[in-house]
């Protein structure tokens, strides 16, 4: 699993001009009516505080197309030497241009991210041993909307974790997780970890959905763990499981 370091602003400038310079494949992923719809672009250019892409056709994954909008929310990827780089932004305006080929596409501006995570390499990961049990709780929309009391609009899942690595980990947890969400959704994850059973809450994105029968086994990527002092913690005590694992070995 990888993990994800978070771009200085000079950073994120950088990444934009490099894909707009070389034409870089860009998918942008908006959710609609509990849906979500996939957009294939090309990264035409920067200009003062946007990005403009070229939409290559109608969005992916969906019946009936999905137009973008001024003020839409939408996810942002694309890769820069094999390095995948992801934000998410707002539209600003969408207009049809005239391609080089004298086709009549659209062209999408996207706001400047003000935040952008730039993944890297693949962490090694541990197991969790059949004598320690660590569960972790998850909901939609990431750590700031952490549900304060039950409530049937802030749905949480919980299960326990099987594996953790630096880059993330893995949950096994009720199907019906499996089915309300989909990869690429922000989650928020609380872990309760350690003798002495603290607590961290981190921001993550969903990898990947692995039905198990009546259960459901989530891969969760961590985005920026270190930026709290919980999730220094957790970093330091997954570090630690490594190295007891790496001595087993």
């Amino acid at each position: 699993m990888s993990f994800t370091r978070a771009l200085n602003e000079a950073e994120i400038h950088s990444a934009m001009e490099e894909a707009a310079r070389r034409r870089l494949p860009v998918v942008l992923v908006v959710r609609h009516q509990n849906q979500w719809r996939t957009f294939d672009c090309h990264a035409m250019a920067v200009r003062e505080d946007a990005l403009l892409v070229l939409l290559s056709g109608e969005p992916q994954h969906n019946s009936q197309p999905h137009p973008l909008a001024p003020g839409e929310a939408v996810g942002l990827a694309f890769r820069v030497a094999h390095r995948k780089h992801m934000a998410a932004c707002s539209v600003l305006a969408v207009e049809r241009v005239e391609t080089e080929d004298g086709a009549v596409a659209g062209c999408v501006h996207l706001a400047r991210p003000a935040a952008m995570h730039r993944m890297g390499r693949s962490q090694p990961r541990v197991e969790m041993p059949s004598d320690v049990v660590i569960r972790g709780a998850f909901w939609p929309g990431g750590r700031e909307r952490m549900p304060t009391h039950e409530d049937p609009g802030a749905p949480v899942w919980s299960g326990r974790i099987l594996d953790m690595s630096l880059g993330g980990c893995s949950i096994r947890t009720d199907g019906e997780a499996g089915r309300y969400f989909q990869a690429g959704d922000v989650l928020g994850l609380r872990i309760l970890f350690g003798p002495q059973r603290k607590n961290a809450v981190l921001d993550t994105q969903l990898r990947h959905v692995q039905p198990d029968g009546e259960m459901a086994v989530l891969g969760f990527q961590f985005l920026s763990p270190e930026d709290t002092p919980e999730g220094e913690e957790i970093m330091s005590y997954i570090r630690r499981l490594s190295e007891l694992a790496d001595s087993d070995g």
